[in-house]
């Protein structure tokens, strides 16, 4: 269990990864705590919040931590499995005004270490039934999944609701390709193509 600087720190250390990896121009970065969302930056139009959630199985974890000697077996992880418990938490505290942000926007980043085994956007999407309708209740602008070894994945759009992945994330066993449906028809780029991330922010 981390105490509340070094979390702070984790927190500031994984939001300078995010900016660099998106190419958001942040003025100033500053930590926050409750009742503001973790992180405020100062962008060159104005102030934005980010609330940081690492998608971890947390339980997994604890049980590999535990396990010693040969006979302790394989533990195996599902980063997934508790992300519709706890980003409901986010977006139930969103929704009922518990976060203080002054105006600013307000974003959700999710973050992981990697994930080799499946498509982040999607497995999102799939598990949380009526994100459309849930995030149309809250300040939230977006949600982003940035892999750290990685970079951002995808960005979920709340209004309109819209999801954007990027389509030339390693092919780790799945076909990373856009979301389709009558809401959204998108394949994402790399700003290596010409698409700054940064303007996913306006």
């Amino acid at each position: 269990m981390h105490t509340n600087v070094e979390q702070e720190q984790i927190e500031r250390r994984v939001f300078e990864e995010f900016v660099c990896h998106a190419n958001i121009q942040a003025l100033a970065i500053e930590n926050r705590r409750d009742p503001e969302p973790d992180i405020h930056c100062i962008l060159s139009d104005g102030g934005a919040y980010f609330e940081l959630m690492r998608i971890a199985d947390e339980d997994a974890e604890a049980e590999a931590t535990l396990a010693t000697g040969p006979s302790s077996g394989f533990v195996c992880f599902d980063l997934w499995a508790a992300v519709p418990k706890k980003v409901g938490k986010k977006i139930a505290k969103a929704a009922a005004g518990k976060y203080a942000i002054s105006g600013d926007s307000l974003h959700l980043l999710l973050y992981y270490d990697t994930d080799s085994t499946r498509d982040p956007v999607e497995e999102f999407v799939r598990r949380i039934p009526r994100l459309d309708a849930a995030l149309a209740q809250t300040p939230f602008s977006r949600i982003w999944i940035f892999e750290r070894s990685y970079g951002i994945v995808g960005v979920i759009h709340a209004r309109p609701f819209r999801v954007f992945k990027d389509a030339n994330y390693p092919q780790r066993g799945f076909r990373a390709w856009a979301l389709t449906s009558a809401r959204t028809r998108w394949q994402g780029k790399r700003r290596a193509q010409g698409e700054a991330w940064e303007n996913r922010l306006k």
